[in-house]
């Protein structure tokens, strides 16, 4: 009988650590560094390369130039309409001139404003007649002639005509007469269908939106001004259209560097919902101090003030990734040329995509001309001699 043959296991596991190690090694080559992409400083320049960097969070929206145009703050602005019906009879303004407090604009010509007067007349002449009755009923009461209930009905008639001429007296006054023009009225009694339109601070007219002879509804718009105050040295808007991939990237409260002006404006609000035509974001920030440097309805630069932060996200350009095999590649600057680098990305999709692994900030990459990188690479271009200019 056949002796039996005695199998040692130490050795086994040797032989199969030996067998791993023998795997590994055989498939190394798959996973071989890749080679760097050779190209001289004036082949660089003349291929169209442009070298860049992976920036921060807010590298990225400080590098990108935004734009704007020059609003007046909602508190200085003025608009100036009529309140009744009528023509236009006198323009005693014009477009960018300047207005002092109280100083006459317009002069509308209104038949409505008759009526009303009318209205009040009449109204003020039974209130009279009612004051006149309930005086003389008290006397009678007083003498015994009359009852009481019939005191009491003169009493609430003048109560009643009181109470209609008051409002509309109210109704005249919404309709741009003074007090000083209702007396006269009353002692007069003489109708006027003119009504002044004035300004109501100093200022300058930004619009003037009507012409002599013109025929006008009640509550349309006659001029619009800005208040002197808030169009030389108070705080001016300045209103800028934000892309979705920045509204992640600036928050209320960040300064903007405005071009022309030594003071920064100050993010004051980012509107939560989309324009429906360009689908941006409105993103308004306030400018305190404005004089000698913007004006109303000026077109305007702007860039983040704030300073990148420590650990903050990497970001690339979207144009300088290129796929092989399924993964995403940067060519990273060396001193011989470019080298390809694979980087892990996060989901989302813009002009610039948030790099999760694979460089580092500050790295130079190649943000242009990566078609002729990528040629290259593939063996599409002849690798450049050493000695090569």
């Amino acid at each position: 009988m056949p002796a039996s043959r005695h199998i040692d296991p130490f050795g086994l596991g040797v032989c199969l650590i030996v067998f791993l190690c023998g795997l590994a090694l055989c498939a190394s080559p798959l996973r071989a560094e890749v080679p760097v992409i050779r190209l001289s400083p004036s082949q660089i320049k003349q291929s169209g390369v442009v070298v860049g960097e992976v920036q921060s969070q807010q590298e990225t929206l400080s590098a990108n130039i935004l734009q704007g145009t020059v609003r007046l703050a909602m508190q200085d602005a003025r608009v100036i309409s009529t309140p009744v019906a009528g023509v236009v009879r006198e323009l005693r303004i014009g477009h960018l001139q300047e207005a002092q407090a109280n100083q006459v604009l317009a002069v509308i010509d209104s038949r409505q404003l008759l009526e009303q007067q009318r209205d009040y007349l009449q109204v003020s002449t039974q209130a009279k007649l009612a004051a006149l009755k309930a005086k003389r009923d008290e006397q009678l009461f007083d003498l015994g002639i009359i009852a009481e209930v019939r005191l009491q009905e003169s009493r609430a008639a003048l109560t009643m005509a009181q109470a209609l001429q008051q409002e509309r007296r109210q109704t005249l006054q919404l309709s741009g007469m003074g007090h000083a023009d209702l007396d006269r009225l009353e002692k007069s009694e003489r109708l006027s269908p003119l009504i002044q339109l004035r300004a109501p601070a100093h200022g300058f007219m930004s619009e003037v939106s009507v012409s002599p002879g013109q025929s006008l509804e009640a509550g349309a718009v006659v001029a619009r001004m800005a208040s002197a105050t808030g169009a030389s040295t108070g705080a001016l808007w300045v209103e800028f259209q934000l892309a979705q991939s920045q509204a992640s990237q600036i928050q209320v409260g960040d300064l903007l560097n405005i071009a022309g002006c030594a003071t920064p404006a100050r993010v004051s609000s980012i509107s939560p919902l989309l324009n429906s035509v360009n689908q941006s974001l409105l993103l308004r920030a306030e400018l305190a101090a404005a004089r000698g440097c913007v004006r109303p309805n000026q077109f305007v630069e702007a860039q983040l003030k704030t300073p990148p932060t420590k650990g903050a996200a990497m970001y690339v350009p979207a144009q300088a990734l290129c796929q092989r095999q399924g993964e995403n590649y940067v060519f990273v600057r060396t001193p011989d040329g470019f080298r390809p680098q694979a980087v892990r990305l996060a989901e989302g999709t813009g002009t610039t995509r948030r790099v999760l692994s694979g460089v580092r900030l500050g790295d130079p990459i190649a943000v242009e001309g990566i078609a002729v990188l990528k040629g290259a690479w593939l063996g599409m271009g002849a690798e450049p001699a050493k000695g090569s200019p």
